[in-house]
């Protein structure tokens, strides 16, 4: 169990679809191409091809492109080797079989003599008419022409899967068709995998089926309760090691969260207060710099009022020692008698 702080693993449902067919292999094959298996039955051994697709051009930048998986298993007879691509699709809205086709298009260069079977394995948990296949061409000639075998696992109807054995099969089967309780359906799930012994793929597929399934925290809780029924304490164990671990997570997630709104609210206030502080110290700079200008402005007006005014005063002196009657003077300057006396 990992300690507080250590990384939690973090759910990957496309992740989770590849361990499962890693996993058990043979198991797929029978699911997946169910016609293969009756007629040649199980396979002496497999191996994972690897999934790195050869790039068309040596000089291509970036990694390059990947495959989901590529399943090479082994018969005694013949033919002796059949590669299944699986490329898996949560989405059904961005199936892209031409891309299948390029994986499709390496593999066959890379095995020229084997059997090549393409395999779109869709569980998005709405149903769609999915094309199963492409082509292209011009001039009313088709050049391409790539087919695959599709697997939409809500198109499935499980009362074909309720019993079986096969645990690739039954753990989708939270998510195919049909009228059933997709709580007592993982229970089913749970208890089959006790039965095989299995238990390192319960603790592995456990949240892939809770996904598969769609289950509300309420039906999780009554999940729970129902597994409390199984005679598997080693289960219940890691449950309550989960429920810590995820505790710390969740308690680490809302630590944070709070801490940044707290960290928020704080910096909101503290940035009032310098905000505030600062504005009055801009204003007062700012008060300053007007009055000083407002200042300047007032006392030139003012200096040019009175230098216009002694100016007046200096010409109607020198008016009155030409001579020249009040009358006439003040007139002129607009200064009266008793203002130059």
């Amino acid at each position: 169990m990992p300690t507080p702080d250590q990384p939690v693993d973090r759910f990957s449902h496309d992740q989770s679809v590849k361990n499962l067919i890693k996993d058990y292999p043979f198991e797929a094959l029978e699911f997946l191409l169910p016609k293969l298996w009756e007629a040649r039955g199980s396979p002496a051994s497999v191996e994972n091809a690897d999934p790195a697709v050869a790039k068309d051009d040596t000089a291509e930048g970036g990694p390059g492109q990947a495959m989901d998986i590529a399943l090479r298993f082994t018969w005694k007879e013949s033919p002796p080797v059949v590669v299944v691509l699986v490329e898996h699709w949560s989405d059904a809205s961005k199936l892209d079989l031409l891309r299948t086709a390029r994986y499709y298009i390496d593999l066959c260069r890379r095995f020229p003599e084997n059997e090549i079977l393409p395999i779109a394995l869709v569980d998005d948990d709405r149903p769609f008419q999915l094309p199963d296949h492409v082509q292209r061409g011009g001039e009313g000639e088709v050049f391409l022409s790539f087919r695959t075998r599709m697997v939409q696992i809500p198109a499935l109807d499980i009362e074909s899967f309720r019993h079986t054995r096969n645990r690739v099969a039954l753990s989708f089967t939270p998510n195919m068709g049909g009228s059933f309780d997709r709580v007592e359906q993982i229970f089913q799930i749970a208890q089959e995998f006790q039965r095989q012994d299995d238990l390192a793929g319960f603790r592995k597929f456990f949240a892939f089926w809770v996904v598969e399934g769609q289950l509300d925290l309420f039906a999780q809780r009554r999940l729970r309760s129902r597994l409390e029924d199984m005679d598997m304490p080693e289960i219940m164990n890691w449950f309550r090691e989960e429920g810590i671990q995820r505790g710390v997570k969740e308690g680490l997630e809302l630590g944070i969260q709070q801490g940044l709104k707290q960290g928020l609210e704080l910096g909101l206030e503290r940035g009032l207060e310098q905000g505030i502080e600062r504005g009055i110290e801009r204003g007062i700079e700012r008060g300053i710099e007007r009055g000083i200008e407002r200042g300047i402005e007032r006392g030139l007006e003012q200096g040019l009022e009175r230098g216009a005014r002694a100016s007046k005063l200096e010409d109607a002196r020198k008016m009155r020692e030409h001579g020249i009657a009040w009358e006439i003077v003040t007139d002129v300057t607009n200064v009266r008698p008793e203002e130059l006396d």
